[in-house]
């Protein structure tokens, strides 16, 4: 017999397992507050387990999420910390009913020989996250496009697909990106992409963020000239650069009200190597100097965007400006 308070993710496709996360936290009418992410590669079972023993104070029901849950996974890295995996057997026995515990095991196999994979195997709904492929893809992306009143031409969906691989949450970015860029217009063209779409543009803008707060300027040249060689258009830059900053702003807040690193990463639903880089840039740059690059930008963005300031131009002079006094 399935308990409905217990959920098992399983399978390769993390974008997959967090938009089934998020739906099954809105079907149990759970807010995002009363919600805690325990990382199964850093924290202690025990200390997830005894949190969904507890009762909730100030609502109904609460959510507790085991994310990377590495010892259920058949091919296990040495990531894996010792557990007290009788806790989360014991708990599946006899689950809270006032806690919706999600476990997300984002591995092709899980190790079936386990006891506690089997006990959750056995209690827990199963939902399978795994990568779309081929035509199911293809007809992913027309369809959120679609949604949008926009076709794609079979050439562009080509490009775009070889450029962005099969990646959900790179897919869902790059076509938001498309989408505004196609505004106006009915079709996205195989120029549309060409011009928009940049194979793991995301690196290189975190590396840019890096070199403005490391003051490494031959760094920050060197990226931003790949970026224009590869056709990245400047305004699209510059409001990636804003968000990476922003980002910034949230962690600093979140350091400063005691956050521990799983908490950073549930907030900005990043990776734990990201959430370090997060964390670590948060703390290396001052409040004023994080402040005085956020005037910069946010001045820059609405001259560009009232035709004040060719958005080119009006980058590159932002970035050769930084380390003016």
């Amino acid at each position: 017999m399935m308990e409905k308070g217990l959920y098992l993710l399983e399978g390769t496709d993390q974008f997959q397992i967090k938009k089934q996360t998020e739906a099954l936290l809105v079907e149990h009418k759970i807010s995002r507050e009363d919600v805690e992410f325990y990382d199964m590669e850093e924290v202690s079972l025990s200390d997830a387990i005894a949190s969904a023993m507890t009762i909730p104070f100030f609502s109904d029901r609460k959510g507790v999420v085991l994310s990377n849950a590495i010892f259920m996974a058949q091919n296990r890295s040495g990531k894996e910390i010792p557990q007290a995996l009788e806790t989360l057997e014991a708990y599946i026995k006899n689950p809270s009913p006032t806690t919706l515990l999600i476990i997300q095991a984002p591995y092709e196999k899980l190790d079936r020989s386990r006891l506690v994979v089997k006990a959750a195997l056995a209690k827990a709904e199963v939902i399978h996250c795994e990568k779309e492929k081929g035509d199911d893809l293809f007809k992913e992306i027309r369809d959120r496009l679609q949604e949008n009143q926009l076709r794609i031409d079979a050439n562009a969906m080509q490009l775009f697909v070889s450029r962005i691989g099969s990646d959900h949450m790179i897919i869902d970015s790059e076509l938001t990106k498309l989408m505004t860029y196609a505004s106006g217009k009915d079709t996205i063209t195989i120029d549309m992409v060409r011009q928009i779409v940049y194979k793991n543009a995301e690196e290189p803008i975190y590396q840019l963020v890096n070199a403005v707060i490391d003051e490494d300027k031959m760094m920050l040249i060197h990226v931003y000239r790949d970026l224009l060689s590869a056709n990245v258009d400047p305004l699209w830059m510059l409001g990636a650069i804003i968000a990476k900053f922003q980002e910034i702003l949230h962690a600093k807040e979140l350091l400063r009200l005691n956050r521990k690193h799983e908490d950073i990463m549930a907030y900005f639903q990043a990776s734990k190597g990201r959430a370090y880089y997060i964390t670590k840039n948060a703390k290396e740059v001052s409040n004023e100097r994080l402040f005085d690059i956020l005037t910069r930008l946010e001045t820059l963005d609405a001259q560009i965007k009232s035709g004040q300031m060719d958005k080119g131009v009006g980058l590159e002079l932002f970035l050769m400006r930084l380390y003016e006094s």
